[in-house]
């Protein structure tokens, strides 16, 4: 087991680095509002280390794996029954799966953009991932998970070695990049899992995506709708992203890896069994059973509706299968994987 994550609450702009490192020439920042953000190419461990301030401040992880911060966020208060027992249970599960990795964790409840717009909350998104790197730039890697994402293989290692060359790595429909860019369709890619780095190239997707935005939801979804096929009547940061990558491909082609079914980044709710998933059929490669669950469409922090029971039923699943592998540990399990009631590991379930 790693080392127990730090549960990073609150950014500051007293923490924000302020230092231009001497013979480095790959820095680059921009001025986001009223805060700085800045990459400092300190890409090497000793590098870091001698500018943050000693190994003490710059820990590896254990096995000799890059330093991975894992963000997360959800609105401040959510407006189903359930909906903040959920997100409780998501954000618990992601500290469980740090916990195994090594990974620390921050997870905003702020809300950093202000208004009613559907909207708001996925360009808040955004401005919690600026505002976090801004504070914490030592990082090697940075790991993005929605709120209504469920991590349900807890043993899976991310594969960081097949991405030493990349900045940004999200599902798409394929592996190549040329083909994604093509079908510029908004659900050729899916932003809700993203893991990237503190890099300039990041820094400046970060700052077109704001530009684009500064021009107001209407003109953005006129600008987006004329590139990206079949996106919702909003500016979301996945219609926007698809966006910049169709119309700027030169810019981005080396940049950004794109996993397609060589492990389930980003699994559709309704696709998974995971009752199905045994000691014997499992494989632990990712797929069998998925890496992430994403409940994508359910809104379960936003709104009741039609889709609301089944969205809940396969959470339920999808988490305590998750959460059996954690307990396991300590000898325990769920009764069923739709009960909130655990019993000793060995015990029966007909009860």
């Amino acid at each position: 087991m790693g080392r127990s994550p730090r549960v990073i609450r609150g950014v500051s702009r007293s923490t924000l680095p302020g230092r231009v490192v001497p013979g480095v020439n790959a820095y680059a920042q921009e001025e986001t509002g009223k805060l700085w953000v800045g990459w400092n190419g300190l890409r090497s461990i000793s590098e870091r280390s001698s500018y943050f301030g000693g190994d003490n401040d710059v820990e590896r992880v254990v096995g000799g794996g890059p330093r991975v911060l894992l963000i997360s966020a959800s609105q401040p208060g959510c407006a189903t029954r359930y909906g903040d027992y959920v997100t409780m249970r998501a954000l618990k599960n992601k500290m469980d799966y740090a916990n195994r990795h090594g990974m620390d964790v921050a997870f905003a409840l702020e809300k950093h953009v202000s208004g009613g717009h559907r909207v708001d909350g996925l360009h808040n998104k955004i401005s919690v991932i600026n505002r976090t790197i801004a504070s914490r730039p030592d990082y090697d890697w940075y790991v993005w998970m929605d709120s209504d994402t469920i991590i349900a293989d807890m043993d899976f290692e991310i594969p960081w070695s097949n991405y030493v060359d990349r900045s940004l790595v999200i599902w798409g429909t394929h592996t190549d990049f040329n083909k994604v860019v093509e079908e510029s369709s908004y659900l050729s890619i899916n932003s809700g899992v993203v893991f990237f780095r503190n890099t300039p190239v990041i820094q400046s997707l970060f700052h077109s995506l704001k530009t684009i935005w500064a021009a107001g939801f209407d003109s953005a979804y006129l600008t987006l709708s004329r590139v990206v096929l079949g996106m919702p009547p909003y500016a979301s940061d996945q219609s926007t992203l698809m966006y910049l990558l169709a119309t700027q491909p030169g810019k981005w082609r080396n940049e950004v890896q794109f996993v397609s079914y060589e492990y389930a980044i980003n699994l559709y709710w309704r696709d998974p069994n995971v009752s199905s998933y045994t000691k014997t059929s499992w494989v632990g490669d990712g797929v069998t059973p998925p890496f992430v669950v994403h409940f994508c469409g359910c809104e379960l922090c936003w709104t009741e509706n039609e889709h609301s029971p089944e969205c809940l039923a396969a959470f339920d699943k999808v988490y305590n299968f998750a959460d059996d592998q954690v307990l396991a540990q300590a000898g325990l399990r769920h009764v069923n994987l739709s009960s909130p009631f655990v019993i000793d590991i060995n015990r029966s379930t007909s009860l």
